[in-house]
């Protein structure tokens, strides 16, 4: 589980992405000293701990159900270690297909997260709540908010950038409250179609963004339309059209990332 005990009365262990200025994975120690007779004595320590997905990495993100048989393939006949599935659709739902697939890349070996891809005219903190514990059984790392244009129907972001800035927070909000780490997804071109241009309230998770050019497989292009108020990003969506290792082993179509 993202959050647990280590001791019954004593500790809280909180594990999230965090320090993504030099691509490495933080945990919040979140302490509880009781005293005895006396009032809990509480210390936030910030400290850098094993990189679950290291610079270089290569992986992939789907949004479909896959078999273990097919993340074997991926894993022995291709270099992509780390996987994200959808866990929340853009209607407000969860994925059911979810805890299979996160079951059957954790066999084949693979580090994975999750993708929540949220509703605007529904409770973000109802819809982190409610991912959260449907996946109490699986297994998985991060959450990475979807920040693009809702194509469901009544669940379009809204035309006011202060409004979705506020919906963004409260859901990375109620993420972290439960001890998930979190970080943001997003492009340039849709980041500034549903936040605007000074919305930085994210600033200090992961970005994963998406960018299709020349460059392919490397960050170096982050520098040059920066947004959100990232200074640089962890990950980097390249491709949306798979490659064909990946479509041999029945990735036909996924999209392709790299950890900067």
């Amino acid at each position: 589980e993202h959050c647990f005990r280590v001791d019954k009365s004593f500790f809280l262990f909180f594990v999230g992405y965090g320090c993504s200025k030099y691509n490495l994975s933080c945990s919040f120690f979140y302490l509880q000293k009781r005293m005895w007779l006396q009032n809990f004595v509480t210390i936030f320590l910030l400290l850098p701990v094993t990189v679950l997905a290291t610079s270089g990495t290569f992986g992939l993100d789907v949004s479909q159900p896959y078999t273990s048989k097919q993340w074997s393939c991926l894993s022995t006949t291709t270099n992509r270690t780390w996987g994200v599935v959808r866990s929340w659709h853009s209607y407000g739902g969860f994925d059911t297909n979810a805890p299979a697939t996160l079951s059957a890349a954790k066999t084949a070996g693979l580090t994975m997260d999750v993708y929540l891809f949220p509703c605007f005219t529904k409770d973000p903190k109802a819809q982190a709540t409610d991912m959260v514990n449907k996946l109490s059984s699986s297994s998985w790392n991060s959450v990475w908010i979807d920040v693009e244009t809702n194509p469901s129907t009544g669940c379009g972001w809204s035309k006011n950038f202060t409004a979705n800035c506020q919906f963004l927070q409260t859901m990375i909000t109620s993420l972290t409250s439960t001890g998930t780490a979190v970080g943001v997804y997003s492009s340039h071109f849709e980041w500034g179609a549903v936040m605007g241009t000074q919305c930085e309230i994210a600033n200090h998770l992961p970005l994963w963004y998406a960018r299709y050019d020349s460059v392919g497989a490397n960050c170096e292009d982050y520098k040059t339309m920066p947004f959100g108020g990232w200074l640089r990003a962890f990950a980097k969506q390249y491709s949306d059209h798979g490659d064909a290792k990946a479509t041999k082993c029945g990735f036909k179509g996924a999209d392709m990332n790299v950890i900067c």
